[in-house]
């Protein structure tokens, strides 16, 4: 059979990077119990050092994503952001000591830079679809909330709540396992001369702040308040062209551990202005903290957890007759020419669930509808354990394929 797949550009490998991360959305993980004590180890090394950020700057992710701190100090006026690294992880801020946020942290999504391709996602998130070339329809966005191609506009992503649209919600309040937003769909292009359509909105990011001892908002300085956003990349407009506009991403996910949260601070998790990500605070003592503006946390509990273990994974491992290297970073991007039987197999794999687990495969054309298809694994007892999920698959078109637990 003469049929494609390829891996062809950081941008997708960024669309489909937190794929292998975002697995275990909806299902149950059985915690061990918290005894009450005043204790907590956020888990870091402290091989970083301390982390204090006074103007504003960007940090490469390392690998697996976590910064392992002795402290985290961030001045007020500074804003400290992450470049992705090729997983596209969550960015997990680990401290033995202080953290201190008097300035801001920010894991937002990307807008569209306008025609064509769509924003990336937040570290953790997904990124926006594609605006429709050539009179079609624009591409949904990626994610598992990813916003459904529209006839005309775009659609805006979903994480914890659909604003507006069907597109799909996903998570738990535990924030466990960490991951972002979904991506806002791209919006048609209704001729020709138009050109293609306005790309989506990357979904918000994911960050996950943990102390050893306490996490501080500080006493503003004038008006300014310490700040963690996670908000989705903003929708595109091409009203100067044709009244369409492609779709916002979702906002992302916030997550804060330490015995001890305190002060005030702003915090946003949006979507064109909804809340619809998430936030949760994790604490022995959170009485003297509040919220100054903008989101309050989804829950406050005191699940003094950062990963599981083990911590469960879904994979793709074939698809359409080829094998895939477990846990590639890149995107799967499969272009079957016209002529090639449409059903195709799709292998995948689940790892250390210990249980029934139900997927869903989730299929995203370059233009166009995207589609999905259901199973179950069986990793009761055989781990890893596989099924073969039969899917339709459009033919000559670029189409990226997903993996996500119901």
């Amino acid at each position: 059979m003469n049929f494609m797949i390829t891996y062809p550009s950081k941008i997708d490998a960024l669309r489909a990077s937190a794929i292998k991360l975002a697995v275990i959305l909806h299902c149950f993980i059985a915690l061990p119990s918290i005894s009450v004590a005043q204790t907590f180890d956020s888990g870091s090394t402290g091989s970083y050092g301390p982390l204090t950020i006074t103007t504003n700057t960007t940090l490469q992710l390392p690998a697996d994503g976590i910064f392992n701190c002795t402290t985290i100090n961030i001045a007020s006026g500074a804003a400290l952001k992450f470049a992705p690294n090729a997983l596209n992880t969550p960015v997990y801020l680990l401290a033995t000591g202080d953290i201190i946020i008097a300035g801001t942290i920010d894991v937002s999504g990307k807008q569209a830079l306008g025609r064509g391709a769509g924003g990336a996602g937040g570290p953790g998130g997904f990124a926006g679809g594609n605006g429709g070339p050539l009179a079609a329809r624009g591409s949904a966005g990626l994610g598992p909330g990813g916003g459904p191609e529209g006839t005309g506009n775009g659609v805006r992503g979903a994480y914890r709540f659909a604003i507006g649209t069907s597109a799909a919600t996903y998570g738990n309040s535990l924030l466990m396992p960490l991951v972002g937003g979904s991506g806002g769909s791209g919006s048609f292009s209704p001729e020709v001369a138009a050109g293609q359509g306005a790309g989506g909105g990357g979904g918000g990011g994911a960050v996950l702040i943990a102390s050893n001892t306490r996490i501080v908002f500080p006493a503003p300085t004038g008006s300014i308040y310490g700040k963690v956003i996670a908000d989705g990349g903003a929708k595109f407009s091409l009203y100067y062209l044709y009244p369409y506009e492609s779709g916002a991403g979702s906002g992302g996910a916030i997550r804060m551990i330490a015995p001890v949260v305190t002060g005030s601070g702003d915090f946003s998790v949006r979507c064109e202005g909804n809340t619809n990500g998430r936030f949760r605070i994790d604490a022995f003592d959170s009485s003297n903290f509040s919220v100054h503006s903008g989101d309050t946390p989804e829950a406050v509990g005191a699940v003094m957890i950062i990963f599981p273990s083990p911590l469960p994974k879904l994979s793709v491992v074939a698809t359409a007759g080829t094998n895939i290297v477990e846990n590639s970073p890149s995107a799967i991007i499969v272009n079957l020419p016209t002529g090639s039987p449409a059903t195709q197999p799709i292998k995948i794999r689940a790892r250390d669930f210990g249980g029934i687990v139900p997927v869903r495969i989730r299929l995203v054309p370059e233009n166009g509808e995207a589609t999905t298809f259901d199973g179950t694994i069986d990793n009761t007892v055989t781990n890893p354990a596989e099924t073969t999920i039969n899917v339709t698959m459009p033919l000559g078109v670029a189409v990226n394929v997903q993996v996500y637990t119901r």
